[in-house]
C-alpha cells in the first residue's frame, strides 16, 4: 500500500473548500462576494500545488476552479430567466 503524501492532501482539500464556497450565497446576502474570493483564492493556491506536483490533469481542475465563479456570475446574472 502506498503512503498518501501530503501535498496530495492539501490539493483535495482545497478543491473541495473551493467547490464548497458555493453554498455561501444561498446563506448570506452578499454572498457571492465571498464566494468569489473563496473560490479565487483556492483555486491559486491549488494551481500552485498541482504545478508543484506536476500532474497536468490537476493543473486542468485548478483552472476550472479559478474561472468558475466567473462563469456562475455571467449565467446568473447575464441570462434572463
Amino acid at each position: 500500500m502506498s503512503r498518501i503524501q501530503f501535498p496530495h492532501v492539501l490539493y483535495w482539500l482545497m478543491i473541495i473548500g473551493g467547490g464548497l464556497s458555493f453554498t455561501v450565497p444561498t446563506f448570506k446576502e452578499y454572498g457571492i462576494i465571498y464566494t468569489v474570493i473563496l473560490t479565487f483564492l483556492c483555486g491559486l493556491f491549488s494551481l500552485a500545488f498541482a504545478i508543484l506536483l506536476h500532474k497536468r490533469e490537476y493543473i486542468c481542475i485548478s483552472a476550472l476552479l479559478l474561472l468558475s465563479p466567473y462563469l456562475l456570475l455571467l449565467v446568473k446574472y447575464l441570462t434572463p430567466i
